[in-house]
């Protein structure tokens, strides 16, 4: 049984791991509303500037993400700087 597993450890191919059990797909869908509701409340209820400089902050995160990171979007002026190894 041990050279079984020694085996399957020395080759290249990934193993996955086996799930017992399944999750509704209700679960998750509940307990990612409640995330929703337990962020926007307090945000609704009491509004701060602060809320306002948090959101300014991660809309300009996905402005830039999006385009340079996600499609991968390069300045022909600054493809000399930009070499990876």
């Amino acid at each position: 049984m041990l050279k079984d597993h020694a085996q399957i450890l020395n080759t290249n191919y990934c193993i996955l791991p086996v799930f017992l059990f399944q999750v509704p797909l209700i679960i998750p869908v509940l307990v990612f509303l409640a995330s929703v509701f337990l962020v926007f409340v307090p945000i609704i209820t009491n509004p701060q500037i602060e809320f306002l400089f948090a959101v300014v902050f991660i809309t300009a995160g996905f402005i830039f993400f999006i385009p340079f990171v996600f499609l991968k979007l390069r300045f022909r002026c600054t493809s000399k700087y930009d070499k990876t190894c």
